[in-house]
């Protein structure tokens, strides 16, 4: 099973994003935003999913044989052109999360 993990992001006042964690559940995810604002340095928080797309490859008989995350559109995109000439059927399918 591939797991996608959740990231926390702090953000400066700056506006720079830092990358603070990443967590395999959501609790984990709220603790350690809970813990950075305890600190006081970053001034907004965000928790994403790693990953926005999962990429499945099939044989010709219609079973999976193979699955790939990818954090962007742009990579999903750039694997199904890749894969499709190895597999006989591939699809991107959206899983969630944002494109930043």
């Amino acid at each position: 099973m591939i797991k996608n993990l959740y990231q926390v992001i702090g953000i400066t006042q700056a506006s720079r994003k830092v990358i603070l964690g990443s967590y395999e559940t959501l609790s984990q995810a709220e603790e350690k935003v809970t813990e950075a604002k305890a600190q006081g340095f970053y001034i907004d928080y965000r928790i994403s999913k790693m990953y926005q797309y999962l990429v499945r490859c099939f044989d010709k008989d219609g079973g999976l044989i193979d699955e790939f995350l990818c954090r962007s559109k742009i990579q999903a995109e750039q694997a199904l052109t890749d894969l499709r000439q190895e597999f006989h059927k591939v699809e991107i399918v959206f899983i969630g999360g944002n494109d930043e």
